[in-house]
C-alpha cells in the first residue's frame, strides 16, 4: 500500500491578486466518502490516474486515467466514486482576482468558468496529444512545488506562473474546441447522473429552489408523484434520499456563506433552514465542528 502524497502551494506574482492554489495528491488506498459542496473559488481538477466518478450539479461523467472537470464558484460537485488503485490528482483553486486586469489574456484564461451556465460544459475530455502536454507541465508545477517545499527561499514564482498561465490557455484551447466551435451553445459533456426522467426533474426543481422548499411533499407534486415513489426512485439513483441530498446541498451553501462572512444565524436562515438549533445539530454532523 503507497502512503498518501500531498503537495500543495501557491502561484502568485502580483501584490493585490489572490493566490493560486496548487495540490497534487497521490494514494493507493479507499478513501474517504466524498460529499458533493460548493466553494466560493473556481476549480480546475485534473485526472491523471485511476478511476472516478465526478458530479457536477445533475451531470457526471466516469473519467478513466485523463479528463478534466471544471468547477465554477457555486456549483454543487464532488468525486463520488473513486476506484483507490493509484488514484492520482491535481486541481487549481482560483477566484476571479488571481489575476490582474489584461484586457488580451485574462478573459481567455477564465472563459472556461464564466461564460457558460451553472451545471453546463463542466467535464473536457482532450486528445491525447493535448493531454500530453498537460501532463508535462502538471509535473513542472510539481516539481516546482516539492523544490520550494523543501527550500522555500529557492522558490521561483515566475517559472511556477508561466507554467500555470500555459496550462489555462491548453485548457480553454481544448474547452473551446469540445464546447464552443462554432460558438453555438452546446450540451455538457457526460450523462445525467439520473436517468429516470422523475428524478432529473426533482434535482432540478431542488437546485432551483433549495433555500425555500417546505416538504419533500411539495417535490413529489412538482414531479406528479408519491412521497414514497419519490423517495424510492431518487435513492435507486443517487444514493441518497431527496431529504438527504436537499438537506446536504442547504450545508453545503450554508458553508459557502460561512466562508464569505456571514454570521451563523444569517447563513442558516439564507441556507433554508427554519430551525437554528437544527441547523447547528445538522451541521455538527455533518461536518464534525
Amino acid at each position: 500500500m503507497l502512503p498518501l502524497y500531498i503537495q500543495t502551494g501557491d502561484v502568485n506574482i502580483f501584490n493585490g491578486c489572490n493566490p493560486i492554489m496548487f495540490t497534487r495528491i497521490k494514494f493507493n488506498r479507499p478513501p474517504n466518502p466524498v460529499h458533493q459542496h460548493i466553494h466560493s473559488q473556481f476549480e480546475l481538477y485534473f485526472l491523471l490516474e485511476g478511476e472516478v466518478d465526478f458530479i457536477v450539479e445533475n451531470t457526471s461523467n466516469i473519467l478513466i486515467n485523463k479528463g478534466i472537470v471544471i468547477v465554477r464558484n457555486g456549483e454543487y460537485h464532488a468525486a463520488q466514486r473513486i476506484i483507490a488503485d493509484n488514484y492520482d490528482h491535481c486541481f487549481f483553486y482560483i477566484s476571479d482576482n488571481s489575476l490582474p486586469e489584461m484586457n488580451s489574456i485574462t478573459p481567455s484564461l477564465l472563459s472556461c468558468f464564466v461564460d457558460r451556465q451553472l451545471g453546463c460544459d463542466n467535464f473536457v475530455l482532450p486528445s491525447d496529444e493535448e493531454y500530453s502536454k498537460m501532463r508535462i507541465i502538471i509535473e513542472r508545477i510539481t516539481e516546482l512545488t516539492t523544490e520550494s517545499m523543501k527550500n522555500p527561499e529557492a522558490e521561483n514564482q515566475y517559472a511556477k506562473f508561466a507554467a500555470t498561465l500555459e496550462l489555462f490557455e491548453l485548457v480553454n484551447s481544448a474547452w473551446r474546441k469540445q464546447y464552443r466551435p462554432n460558438d453555438r451553445k452546446h450540451k455538457a459533456a457526460g450523462r445525467d447522473t439520473a436517468k429516470n426522467p422523475i428524478v432529473n426533474r426533482a434535482l432540478q426543481y431542488i437546485d432551483e429552489n433549495f433555500r425555500s422548499i417546505s416538504s419533500i411533499d411539495e417535490i413529489a407534486a412538482v414531479c406528479s408523484v408519491s412521497h414514497s415513489h419519490l423517495t424510492r426512485v431518487f435513492k435507486e439513483s443517487l444514493g441518497v434520499t431527496p431529504i438527504v441530498y436537499l438537506r446536504n446541498k442547504r450545508i453545503s451553501y450554508a458553508k459557502l456563506l460561512l466562508t464569505d462572512g456571514y454570521d451563523v444565524t444569517s447563513a442558516c436562515f439564507y441556507s433554508g433552514f427554519l430551525d437554528y438549533s437544527y441547523f447547528i445539530q445538522v451541521f455538527r454532523a455533518s461536518e464534525g465542528m
